[in-house]
């Protein structure tokens, strides 16, 4: 029994010493190592193998301030693929960027996830980006809070209490996994980084703190790469509703557009035209705003023609009013240079001059700022006016920002957050931010990217959001439920330089004043203008059409394209091929471009045709063959004495839209 006994106690002292031999291997394998950046510390192991090769092991643990990030055997990183199966990543590498503060950790599936800190004045932030690959669409990172740490809770708001301090977080950290269902299934808190919202924060909370703008382009929310991947996600919404709305057949004018546009900006109008063909809304719903993608350009146009007499008259009311209002209208300068009057734009400067700038808002600032630019093209003469209105202006706006939690918001009354002026005063503050500072750019990501959390995956956002509370405690925002904006209504706010969804194109500065097209054309170029030719080139996919009308084209008596004449004919877009009809009247060119090339060009000789000498008539040249260019006989023909509308020397009368010539009023 002795025997037996010793036996027993032999192999105990045996188990234990191999588990304690693993164990101590597992936990002095490699070297370890430690980093301070900031306020974080980074602490983890790697060895180095034969090739020479850093290798990894785990755990790594990144810690700042009551906060702990940490990926270990136990506990991994996992990712979230496109069809909803979670599954574990692999360490590949520690990386560690000195110049930028920042470590990085390379894992499998080619999941990059960065954590660099900073200190601006008593504020300590940690920030978490991560980079996501196609296929991936969230990844979830395991934390917790250290022993000298607890949570807290108040107005509203979680906070890790460390020291003698409180720290927020901004982004889904777990306490609210904004539908991401796939965190609530672990029993350790997660921070879920994904395609859409790719950055997390963790900061100082400072309840009284005064926002200081300087400090913004350092915020997670104003960065370029948040940013970019929150209007990726909303485009990516956009064709979802699209699609979605091509399914049912049930989608808005305004939706289709921007779904085509957007479809046209990734490389993929021919497919898109195919599935969304003009029938696709019936021929009495579509308006001017489809125009450019279909045919039946000239009747609905009228729409646009209406529109803009409506405009005008609006304009110049709040001009002679004197109603601060005028710098909450879009485009204001090109418009009133190619559809205004001359005495509208004198107006707009005597009303700059003397209006009274503390009445301002921070929308119409934002207009003014607007106008500004503008002007130091269109009239640069005029830039003195705005010498002392800017500061003002950029005062004015900084007034109305708000910082509520971890976003930035625009309120012209501290109490109500308009949705579309906010976009729109973004949209001019990024063109402000490109040739004044960038801090004002960096104000414009941080205003986009803080209303976009509250569109999710539908491409929807409130009209409007209330805040209640104050600075000195803690400020809230409420989505007013009365109205939401669509897709339809929001692509053109939010993506306004793609040229593939409909839009005025001032022609102004290239050519002369009241020259403009309406187009979804990637862009027009004027090539000559002279008292006798206009020349034309656009740009538009080989093999494609579009549908272009030209505003404040003047009579002509001879049209080429493709280098060879045109006659105008009624059925113009029935064919397979480019054409035209002119109204002399309104000085309105419609077109049907069908690209046989990426540049087309147009030439239009002006005026009348000269006269021939009745000595020698040279021979009429031969029409143009259709097996060339797909188009009926009457659609391309080798020359014409008269476009539609244009016969002789007969006065042409002249429109609505007095504004361009210099003798107009």
């Amino acid at each position: 029994m002795k025997h037996i006994a010793g036996r027993i106690v032999a192999y105990t002292v045996l188990y234990c010493s191999v588990i304690f031999g693993i164990f101590v291997l597992q936990f002095t394998k490699g070297q370890t190592f430690s980093l301070t950046l900031g306020s974080m510390t980074v602490t983890g192991r790697q060895e180095r193998a034969e090739s020479g090769k850093m290798i990894p092991l785990l755990p790594l643990h990144v810690v700042s301030n009551g906060l702990n990030l940490y990926i270990s055997e136990q506990n991994p990183v996992y990712a979230v693929d496109e069809g909803d199966i979670t599954s574990a990543l692999r360490v590949l590498a520690y990386q560690f960027y000195e110049a930028e503060a920042r470590f990085s950790v390379h894992c499998s599936d080619d999941v990059v996830i960065s954590f660099f800190s900073e200190r601006r004045g008593d504020v300590d932030s940690l920030m978490v980006e991560a980079v996501l690959p196609e296929g991936i669409k969230r990844i979830l990172l395991p934390w917790k809070i250290t022993q000298n740490a607890g949570i807290e809770r108040a107005d509203g708001k979680i906070f890790v209490r460390s020291g003698k301090k409180q720290y927020t977080f901004t982004g889904s950290f777990g306490f609210d996994t904004d539908g991401e269902d796939t965190a609530a299934q672990f029993e350790e808190p997660h921070l879920v980084l994904a395609k859409g919202q790719p950055f997390a924060s963790y900061k100082t909370y400072l309840p009284l703190e005064e926002l200081d703008i300087t400090t913004i382009p350092s915020m997670v929310q104003a960065s370029a790469e948040s940013y970019t991947a929150a209007l990726n996600s909303f485009s990516s919404a956009v064709v979802h509703a699209g699609t979605q709305g091509l399914s049912s057949k049930r989608i808005t004018e305004k939706t289709l557009i921007a779904y085509i546009a957007e479809m046209g900006q990734r490389g993929k109008f021919a497919g898109t035209m195919e599935t969304a063909p003009a029938q696709t809304l019936a021929r009495n719903v579509r308006t001017y705003l489809s125009n450019p993608f279909y045919d039946n350009v000239q009747e609905p146009h009228v729409g646009l023609i209406a529109d803009d007499a409506k405009k005008r008259e609006r304009y110049a009311a709040l001009i002679t009013d004197n109603s601060l209002e005028i710098f909450e209208q879009d485009g204001l300068i090109p418009f009133l240079t190619d559809r205004g009057s001359k005495r509208s734009i004198e107006g707009l400067f005597r009303l700059i001059e003397k209006m009274d700038v503390a009445q301002l808002n921070a929308r119409q600032a934002a207009g003014v700022l607007e106008v500004w630019l503008d002007c130091t093209h269109y009239y640069p003469e005029r830039e003195t006016v705005f010498e002392d209105l800017l500061p003002v202006c950029e005062k004015k706006i900084t007034d109305a920002l708000l910082l509520i939690d971890e976003g930035l918001y625009l309120s012209n009354d501290g109490t109500y957050i308009d949705s579309v002026a906010a976009l729109a005063s973004a949209r001019i503050l990024m063109r402000y931010g490109a040739v004044q500072s960038s801090v004002w750019q960096s104000v414009a990501r941080m205003l986009v990217t803080s209303l976009l959390r509250y569109s999710g995956e539908s491409a929807g956002l409130s009209v409007g959001f209330t805040v209640t509370g104050s600075k000195s405690t803690q400020l809230v925002i409420t989505a007013d439920d009365s109205g939401m904006l669509d897709a339809g209504m929001l692509y053109p706010l939010l993506k306004p330089d793609n040229s593939w969804y409909p839009h005025a194109q001032s022609l102004a500065l290239q050519a002369e004043a009241g020259i403009w097209a309406w187009t979804c054309a990637q862009n027009i170029e004027v090539l000559e203008n002279t008292s006798k030719t206009l020349v034309l080139r656009i740009r538009f996919p080989e093999g494609q059409s579009h549908y272009l009308t030209l505003h404040g084209i003047r009579p002509f008596y001879r049209i080429e394209m493709y280098g060879i004449p045109f006659r105008s004919d009624a059925r113009f877009e029935m064919y397979n091929s480019s054409g035209y009809a002119y109204n002399a009247g309104s000085k309105t060119l419609y077109l049907k471009m069908r690209h046989k090339s990426e540049y087309e060009t147009i030439r239009l000789l002006l005026g009348s045709a000269p006269q021939e000498s009745a000595s020698v008539r040279p021979a009429p040249p031969a029409a143009v063959s259709n097996t060339s260019t797909g188009a009926a006989s009457s659609t391309e023909a080798a020359s014409s004495n008269q476009a539609a509308g244009t016969t002789g020397t007969a006065s042409v009368p002249q429109p609505e839209n007095p504004a361009q010539p210099d003798n107009a009023e």
